[in-house]
């Protein structure tokens, strides 16, 4: 969906965000006690991701940075789509 976007790592909006109505919605959370970033995501229930409940947290650290914890990073996020793909 924004992926032909330049640069490499895009800045998209969020009305751009609900004008693509994507499938699921990822947002990184550092820390089990900070807030999921998803509160404002929960609001727009017209929107697919939100009525699927295709919200997706994940710890940041694992993809943001470039060590061997990417490969672990990469496998929990692709397992929880795998898990959302399943329950369609």
């Amino acid at each position: 969906m924004f992926g032909t976007l330049a640069p490499l790592t895009p800045a998209v909006s969020e009305e751009a965000v609900v004008a693509a109505d994507p499938d699921a919605i990822v947002t990184g959370r550092s820390g089990r006690d900070a807030p999921d970033g998803l509160d404002g995501w929960r609001r727009l229930g017209q929107m697919k991701a939100v009525r699927r409940g295709a919200l997706i947290v994940i710890d940041p650290d694992t993809l943001h940075r470039s060590s061997d914890r990417i490969v672990e990073g990469l496998d929990g996020l692709c397992t929880k789509l795998d898990t959302l793909r399943a329950a369609r």
